[in-house]
């Protein structure tokens, strides 16, 4: 099946590449939606295919290659992302890769000062103890941000998800949460969520940090509940192959509803790679799409964003259906 839609994605002078067993994948990790509080993991095989599918739509002459580092229920740890990162780089600095897109649907840790907290829920950390955890885990982040800034000064642009927390807070009236690593980093295009009315999706993280880290705002559907101008729920269409969906029903059609800024974040890829090839480096890219839509000759922070809650300027995109 997977060889048969990878043919059928190759399109003009693109091709489409899957690496699914090149890196050790745990599946020790899962993750899942935030729901009234709670979260729930459920099984997302389909989830790398899904945004794959979207960076072919808009660009349809990219070659494109899909790197398995997470497994079905969209865990994973830095080892097997550590490896894919760092032999892309190398293939950057040795010349056979001349331009490259780097789509990170994916988040790595939250604020490093709440992570302990996170990890021990259940129990009162003596302060020399916090203190030397979070010593620990800037330093592993620190060595995650030389990587990025390698890549970024080698040329290639790094388009990552803000991240999807923000549920809690937007029902309680609070300011969206930063976004996470690794779109908090000033090398990288941080991008954010939108609904199809152009308002912040209720799960949105905010898109950037000021004055360091640039971000960005597209579709990327919204809540369960929350409904397009059609009548249809709001979020964004794309391939779904497995048999079954998370909710044990049948997949007839090999398609699903999909909301997050995992696929917001393609779109952006894709746009990205469009601008890239014209020879467009990886900062004017990143500074030209933050900039949004009729924004071109603006400070990125001179002005009101488009959306100040998200702390970003909109995209704006539509998707159509034959």
């Amino acid at each position: 099946m997977l060889q048969r839609l990878a043919y059928n994605l190759q399109s003009a002078n693109g091709s489409f590449e899957i690496e699914y067993d090149r890196y050790p994948i745990t599946d020790d990790i899962g993750i899942g939606r935030e729901s009234l509080g709670s979260f729930r993991g459920y099984a997302m095989p389909d989830h790398g295919l899904f945004v794959a599918g979207l960076i072919r739509d808009i660009a349809l002459h990219a070659r494109i290659r899909l790197v398995r580092v997470l497994n079905d229920f969209g865990g994973g740890d830095l080892y097997a992302l550590f490896a894919a990162l760092t032999d892309l780089e190398q293939e950057l600095v040795s010349g056979s890769i001349r331009r490259l897109v780097i789509n990170l649907s994916l988040t790595i840790m939250p604020d490093i000062r709440r992570l302990p907290y996170l990890w021990f829920a259940d129990r009162r950390w003596p302060s020399a103890h916090l203190a030397g955890a979070i010593r620990i885990l800037t330093h592993i982040e620190e060595g995650l941000r030389l990587l990025f800034e390698s890549l970024y000064v080698h040329g290639a642009l790094i388009v990552a998800a803000a991240g999807n927390d923000s549920l809690k807070a937007t029902k309680q009236g609070q300011a969206p949460r930063p976004p996470r690593a690794p779109a908090r980093y000033e090398t990288t295009l941080s991008v954010t969520s939108v609904n199809s009315h152009f308002a912040p999706s209720v799960f949105a993280n905010a898109a950037s940090m000021p004055p360091y880290n640039p971000g960005v705002a597209t579709f990327g559907g919204d809540d369960y509940s929350s409904l397009d101008a059609n009548g249809l729920q709001d979020a964004v269409r794309g391939l779904f192959i497995s048999p079954t969906f998370p909710g044990g029903e049948q997949n007839t059609t090999g398609w699903a509803d999909w909301s997050g800024s995992s696929f917001a974040t393609p779109i952006i890829s894709a746009l990205g790679a469009h601008l890239i090839a014209q020879g467009g480096s990886a900062s004017n890219t990143i500074s030209r799409i933050a900039a949004g839509q009729g924004l071109r000759g603006e400070n990125l922070f001179g002005a009101s964003p488009e959306v100040p809650s998200l702390l970003a300027n909109i995209v704006r995109v539509q998707q159509r259906f034959k």
